[in-house]
C-alpha cells in the first residue's frame, strides 16, 4: 500500500487549481501593499487620511536627511514687519519702497518698510556651482506623498479635513517647516481659524504713475504667496470664486519659527508661476514666467538689479499703507518713552531703587514740533498721533506740493488713520538736494522722523553736517527707514556728545547690529530689531491690496501701489 493515498485525475486537477488561485492571490496582496508603502499619502489618495502622523514624519524625515545647504544667497532675509523705505514724496530721488522687513508703508513720499539688512547677492545671477537639483525635489515630493507632475507641493503632517489643501512639515524634520495651502489635491492638514475678511478702503486713491493695459484674464494664472502668515482661507475663496481657473499655491514661510528662503522651497512650487506676492527675492530662473509681482513689502530695494525688475513688462506694486498705524505707534512710544525718561527708571526698577523724583525733568510735548523727513503713509500717521499730543508737524517731500490736491495720499490706507488729504502740516518743504535737507533739518525740530526711501542719493543722507545743525535743539532722531540713511559713526558721536537728546533707532548699519558695536552702550538709545512694522493685521491688510490689485489688473484698471522703475517707488 503506497505511503500517501494517491488523488484520482479530477481531484489532482482542482487541487491544481486552488493552489494556483491561492499563490495568485497571495502575491496580487504583496504587490499592492509594498506600492501603498512606496507611494506614501499621494494626491488624492484616501489612504492619507488612514496614516499616522509617525508615518509622514518619519518618511519625510528619510527623505531630506541628505539635503545639501542652501545657496549662501538665500540667507539673511528677514520676515517682513516694517518695510522703512517709504516712498511717497520723499526727499532726494524718491526712489525706494520697501515692505519689511519692516512692515512699513511706502508709496512715492512715504516711508520705508523692508528690513534694511544688505543682500548683496539678492536678485543676481546664481554662480552655477549654488546647489539645486530636480532630482532631489522630486525625491523629496515623492516622500512627501506628492505626484512629481503636481502643481501642489506639501510636507507632511496630521491629516485634517479643510475647505483647502494645506500640509505643514513635522517638527521633528530637519529641513525648515512649510505649511502650504493650494488648490489641487494634496495631503489635507489642519488649518489655523482666519480672521474676518480685511477691511479696507474701498475708494483708495490710485497713483497717476500706474499703467493699465486693458482687461486680464486670470483664468490660466497661478499665483505663490511666499508670506510670513497661515493660509487666509477666506481670502483664498474669494479669489478662488471670482476668477475660476486660477491657482493658489501659499505657503508660510515662517511656520517653523525659523524663514524658509525661496532656495528652500521645492522647485515643483515654483513650476508655471504668474504672479508672485512676498518680500522675499527669489533666483530669477525660479520665476521666469511671472508677469506681476505684489510686493508684500513697502520698498523695492532687495529688487533693483534682479533681471525681472529690469523687465518693464512686468508689473511691480507695493504694499505700501500696511505699516503706518503700527510705526506710528512705535515712533511716538519711544518717543514718549524718552520724554518721560523710562529708560533712568526702568534702570532703577531693575535695581531695586526707589529713583528720585526730582532727578530728572519732564518735558510735555505739548508745542513741541516734529520734522518729517518722507512724509508718505507712514509719516502721515505720524504726524496724525503728533498732532493728537498738541504737537506742530512739519512735512518734507521730494517732489514740492504747492496745492491742496498735489497733498493727497494716493497710496492705500486704512480708514480712521493718516493724513489722506495732507493737510496736517503746518508747512510743508522738498527739494532732491543736500542744502535743500539741512534748511529743513534747522527748523528747531524737537522730534525727527526719518522715513526716506534708500537710494544712492539718500544713502548716509544724515551725517556729522546734519547732527551739528540738529544740535542747535538736540533734536530727537527717530529712524524707522533704513539704517545706511544715517552714517552710524556720526550718530555715536552726536549721542557721546550731546548733540542730539537720544535717538530710537529700529534699523541699523548693519543688521543685525554685532555685539560689539557702539551704538548698544550710546547713551539715551533705544534700539529694536526690525520689528517696528509687525502687526497682527499686516496679513490682512496686505492681501487686501493684493486683492484689489487682481480685481483691477483684470479689469485694465490702474492698479494702487504700482511701482515707478525710475524713482523706485
Amino acid at each position: 500500500m503506497p505511503a500517501f493515498p494517491v488523488l484520482s485525475g479530477t481531484a489532482q486537477t482542482r487541487s491544481t487549481r486552488l493552489l494556483v488561485v491561492t499563490v495568485f492571490i497571495v502575491i496580487v496582496f504583496l504587490f499592492l501593499g509594498n506600492s501603498q508603502l512606496a507611494a506614501g499619502p499621494y494626491l488624492g489618495s484616501t489612504t492619507d487620511t488612514e496614516l499616522s502622523p509617525e508615518h509622514f514624519a518619519n518618511q519625510h524625515k528619510q527623505a531630506a536627511s541628505n539635503k545639501p545647504p542652501p545657496a549662501d544667497g538665500a540667507a539673511g532675509q528677514t520676515p517682513p514687519h516694517h518695510d522703512s523705505n517709504e516712498v511717497k514724496d520723499q526727499p532726494l530721488a524718491e526712489t525706494v519702497d520697501d515692505g519689511h522687513d519692516h512692515d512699513h508703508d511706502h508709496k512715492p513720499d512715504t516711508a520705508i518698510d523692508e528690513p534694511n539688512e544688505s543682500i548683496p547677492d539678492q536678485g543676481k545671477v546664481p554662480d552655477p556651482d549654488v546647489w539645486h537639483d530636480d532630482k532631489e525635489d522630486e525625491r523629496l515630493a515623492a516622500a512627501a506623498g506628492l505626484s512629481p507632475e503636481a502643481d501642489a507641493v506639501s510636507t507632511p503632517v496630521v491629516p485634517a479635513a479643510t475647505s483647502h489643501d494645506v500640509a505643514a512639515q513635522s517638527p521633528a524634520a530637519p529641513t525648515p517647516a512649510i505649511v502650504l495651502a493650494t488648490t489641487e489635491p494634496v495631503v489635507v492638514a489642519a488649518a489655523s481659524p482666519t480672521p474676518a475678511a480685511p477691511k479696507h478702503n474701498p475708494s483708495v486713491g490710485v497713483p497717476t504713475m500706474s499703467s493699465a493695459k486693458g482687461p486680464t484674464s486670470l483664468s490660466n494664472d497661478k499665483i505663490l504667496l511666499l508670506v510670513a502668515s497661515p493660509p487666509k482661507q477666506d481670502w483664498i475663496s474669494r479669489i478662488e470664486s471670482r476668477y475660476p481657473g486660477i491657482k493658489i499655491r501659499w505657503v508660510d514661510c515662517t511656520s517653523s519659527g525659523a524663514l524658509t528662503t525661496p532656495d528652500e522651497i521645492p522647485a515643483a512650487l515654483w513650476k508655471d508661476i504668474t504672479i508672485y506676492s512676498s518680500w522675499l527675492t527669489p533666483r530669477a530662473e525660479l520665476i521666469p514666467n511671472v508677469r506681476f509681482v505684489q510686493l508684500s513689502s513697502a520698498g523695492a530695494d532687495r529688487w533693483l538689479d534682479h533681471a525681472l525688475y529690469l523687465n518693464p513688462d512686468v508689473v511691480f506694486c507695493s504694499a505700501n499703507g500696511v505699516h503706518p498705524p503700527q510705526i506710528a505707534e512705535w515712533v511716538i512710544g519711544t518717543w514718549l518713552s524718552h520724554q518721560h525718561r523710562f529708560l533712568h527708571y526702568h534702570d532703577s526698577q531693575c535695581e531695586a531703587s526707589w529713583a528720585n523724583r526730582l532727578a530728572y525733568p519732564v518735558e510735555d510735548s505739548v508745542g513741541l514740533r516734529m520734522g518729517v523727513l518722507g512724509y508718505g503713509a507712514i509719516g502721515r500717521q505720524c504726524g496724525r498721533v503728533a498732532q493728537a499730543l498738541g504737537m506742530e508737524v512739519y512735512a518734507y517731500t521730494r517732489s514740492e506740493r504747492a496745492d491742496p490736491a498735489s497733498r493727497k495720499d494716493d497710496s492705500y490706507w486704512v480708514p480712521g488713520t493718516g493724513d489722506p488729504e495732507g493737510v496736517l502740516p503746518a508747512r510743508w518743504f522738498h527739494g532732491a538736494d543736500v542744502e535743500s535737507i539741512n534748511a529743513f533739518l534747522a527748523r528747531d525740530l524737537d522730534l525727527l522722523v526719518v522715513g526716506v526711501p534708500l537710494t544712492k542719493e539718500t544713502d548716509g543722507i544724515l551725517g556729522a553736517k546734519q547732527f551739528d545743525i540738529l544740535s542747535k535743539k538736540k533734536t530727537f532722531v527717530s529712524n524707522i527707514a533704513r539704517g545706511k540713511l544715517i552714517d552710524q559713526e556720526a550718530l555715536v558721536a552726536a549721542l557721546e556728545q550731546g548733540k542730539i537728546r537720544g535717538a530710537a533707532l529700529d534699523v541699523t548699519d548693519p543688521e543685525p547690529l554685532p555685539a560689539d558695536h557702539p551704538l548698544w552702550k550710546a547713551p539715551n538709545v533705544f534700539l529694536t530689531p526690525h520689528v517696528s512694522g509687525r502687526s497682527t493685521a499686516y496679513w490682512d491688510r496686505a492681501l487686501a491690496i493684493f486683492e484689489q490689485n487682481l480685481e483691477r489688473w483684470s479689469e485694465g484698471k490702474p492698479l494702487i501701489n504700482e511701482i515707478n522703475r525710475t524713482l523706485h517707488y
